[in-house]
């Protein structure tokens, strides 16, 4: 079958239409599930488990292999109908034999169960080449939105042009690895990775969320995904400055003298190559620096406090240290605050990001990042283990939101009682109350006055005050039974 699928890619594109053409796009290389296939910033590759898919969440791609099917090409056909049963729609199939398989084109087609969650349209044209074989029956799929342009189409066109099967001496064995969140034990996730390969890490809490931090080595090469968070707070006043910087790096928090700029992508290449010397003990230079779209997946958005703003960051950089190469997708969020006051001003910035890494001799360079792409393009978070990150956060902002309103409350009724006290110290005035009776009285106090309250233990018809304390009347008044009341110039609650 393997000669086969080094034919039937060509073999639709000339089918569909021979007269597109269009100029050969950079390739990317994928070692481990034996793909070579347009590399381009605005679409995503991913493993599934019977096959690969590309999208940017517009138009899809999909190359797989179902089980082999009994009847040859109308079985093959038949197993294809049943995959589109359900998918919704009022779905019209036309299909011709060819050589060793059919073409078929579908429309009015509702969305594949398997690509319902990444798809932006309800109704899509697909266009597939169906292969028998008694392996397996290889189907490659192309959909496009309904209505679609010509230009659409080509452009899958060109891109399936360019797909093509690595031989199997150009390939490199992996496994399928198991990955855990560290908080609960629990499955989090899948990656694929080479035979000899070592994996560590898992799902991690980083303040309030649950973020990958993945290391994955082998002797040519070594990648990892970081999550970094960086907090940045400076005061201006007439004393001068003061800046502080915390930073925390896969759960784990440090303090950074002074003020870090980070509110760019070329000032935050620059703090990661510091970083990273302070790992590795060596410098590290930066060579290249670009911004890449945004298409793919990133830290959520925070929820941004009055007064400030938020921006997406996204961006690669290249560097080196000596011999050694490094590259590092960085993709989060970014978010700017601060206040003007007469006297003083603050300004604060935090930069939440995941960094992609990944390290390989230069000479070696090519090869570790083929495989790094396999790498990457098969990891798979469980859906499982994002509910239950995602229940733990919602129960982390209760908290949170709890704290605040029970914080905010306690400074309303401190403001309160702090107004209170200041309004009855002005007019002279005091709060006063029976410790036996529970009553309440307000009497009048000059502000200069010291001393206590007491009544008259009979009737209790009688207040003496302000009585100074340790007095030979406080004496007297005691003697004679007199209760002391207790007092409070902010009134009691």
């Amino acid at each position: 079958m393997g000669a086969v699928r080094l034919a039937l890619l060509g073999l639709l594109a000339v089918a569909l239409s021979a007269a597109f053409s269009a100029p050969r796009a950079q390739l990317a290389v994928d070692r481990l599930h034996g793909l070579v296939y347009p590399e381009r910033t605005d679409w995503a590759a991913r493993v599934l488990d019977d096959g690969y898919l590309w999208t940017d969440r517009r138009r899809f791609v999909l190359l797989r292999v179902s089980p082999a099917s009994e009847g040859g090409l109308e079985g093959a056909l038949r197993a294809w109908a049943r995959e589109r049963t359900g998918s919704g729609g009022a779905a019209r199939v036309f299909w011709r034999p060819l050589a060793s398989g059919a073409l078929v084109r579908a429309s009015g087609l509702g969305v594949p169960a398997r690509l319902a969650d990444r798809a932006s349209f309800e109704a899509y044209e697909e266009f597939a080449l169906v292969l028998p074989d008694p392996g397996g029956t290889l189907v490659l799929s192309l959909f496009v939105p309904q209505p679609s342009s010509r230009n659409e189409l080509r452009a899958l066109l060109d891109f399936v042009r360019e797909i093509r099967f690595l031989e199997p001496q150009e390939r490199v064995p992996f496994r399928r690895e198991v990955f855990y969140d560290l908080e609960t034990g629990a499955v989090a996730g899948t990656v694929h990775v080479p035979q000899e390969a070592t994996l560590r890490g898992g799902i991690v809490r980083q303040g309030d969320k649950r973020l990958p931090v993945l290391e994955i080595r082998t002797p040519e090469l070594r990648t990892r995904i970081d999550a970094v968070d960086v907090a940045v707070y400076a005061l201006q006043s007439p004393f001068g400055v003061q800046a502080q910087t915390t930073l925390i790096v896969n759960g784990q928090a440090y303090g950074w003298p002074g003020f870090v700029a980070v509110d760019s992508p070329r000032a935050f290449a620059t703090f990661l190559s510091e970083l990273w010397k302070s790992e590795t003990g060596r410098g590290w230079s930066v060579d290249g620096l670009r911004d890449v779209p945004g298409s793919g997946p990133e830290l959520p958005a925070p929820p941004l406090p009055p007064g400030a703003s938020g921006s997406p960051v996204r961006f690669d950089l290249v560097a080196h240290s000596g011999s050694l190469r490094r590259q590092a997708f960085v993709g989060g969020f970014m978010v700017r605050g601060g206040q003007a006051r007469p006297w003083t001003s603050d300004a604060s910035l935090f930069v939440n990001v995941s960094v992609f890494l990944t390290e390989a001799e230069r000479a070696n360079w090519d090869r570790a990042t083929s495989i790094v792409r396999g790498i990457a393009n098969s990891f798979r978070l469980d859906p499982a283990a994002a509910l239950s990150a995602l229940e733990r956060w919602n129960r982390d902002q209760r908290r949170t939101n709890e704290w605040l309103r029970d914080w905010l409350a306690e400074r309303r009724e401190e403001r309160s009682r702090n107004s209170t006290a200041w309004s009855n110290l002005l007019s002279d005035q005091t709060y006063l109350r029976d410790p036996s009776t529970g009553e309440i009285a307000r009497v009048p106090k000059p502000s200069w006055a010291e001393g206590s309250f007491w009544r008259e233990p009979v009737f209790g018809d009688a207040v003496l005050g302000a009585v100074r304390e340790g007095s030979a009347l406080e004496q007297f008044l005691r003697e004679q039974g007199w209760r002391r009341l207790e007092e409070s110039i902010e009134g009691f609650r």
